[in-house]
């Protein structure tokens, strides 16, 4: 099995130039505050979809501007978006925001 998964990611690199992550292993939750924590700050800080500004809706009802997704994650919901990828927590909404990027998690902090 592992030599047709070979013969296909050398296939896949060749036509477009990479090997796409791997697929999602399934479902991810918090399992507790700190995780969540750490899981929005690793990704909802540098996505584009939590900085959208607050608004007034049709009958004058304030409607914060922050991501949906988030807001049904931390009230215990189950996300679809959120998912298990590589042994790690993974959002397939993430759009990073190219004002506040992410940096490699692969680099050392420098302080």
């Amino acid at each position: 099995m592992e030599d047709l998964q070979a013969y296909f990611a050398k296939a896949l690199r060749a036509q477009v130039g990479f090997v796409p992550a791997a697929p999602a292993a399934g479902l991810w939750r918090p399992a507790d505050q700190a995780e969540a924590e750490k899981f929005e700050r690793d990704w909802c800080r540098h996505c584009i979809h939590d900085k959208a500004e607050d608004w007034e809706d049709e009958f004058g009802n304030h409607v914060p501007g922050c991501c949906v997704i988030l807001d049904c994650g931390m009230t215990g919901n189950s996300v679809e978006e959120w998912v298990t990828r590589d042994g790690l927590a993974a959002c397939l909404a993430f759009e990073q925001d190219a004002r506040f990027p992410a940096r490699c998690l692969k680099t050392m902090e420098m302080f």
